[in-house]
């Protein structure tokens, strides 16, 4: 079935997925969905995944870690050129020593 989550972090080999409403069960393999948008252009993702940490329902934000297990040439350099974006732009925040 389709369960909603949020990535809250995400690198070139894999996102953790928050889960906001009903913490989902899920098998050893998904498939992950989700858009980035590298240099004005949407780029789609439908990956494989393979779930590396299960989401603990107890946890106030129960979140699952998901490891991609093929991405395509494509997928790949979209996705690095985002994690290198989203990285240049939090080393670019200000840093004020007090």
């Amino acid at each position: 079935g389709f369960v909603k989550g949020v990535i809250v972090d995400m690198s070139v080999s894999g996102a953790s997925v928050q889960f906001k409403d009903k913490v989902p069960k899920l098998s050893p393999q998904v498939k992950l969905a989700f858009r980035v948008q590298v240099a004005n252009q949407q780029v789609l993702f439908e990956t494989p995944s393979t779930v590396m940490r299960m989401p603990d329902p107890a946890a106030a934000e129960p979140s699952a870690g998901l490891r991609f297990d093929t991405l395509s040439d494509t997928e790949r350099m979209a996705l690095h050129a985002f994690v290198y974006m989203n990285v240049v732009r939090e080393i670019e925040v200000p840093l004020y020593a007090e």
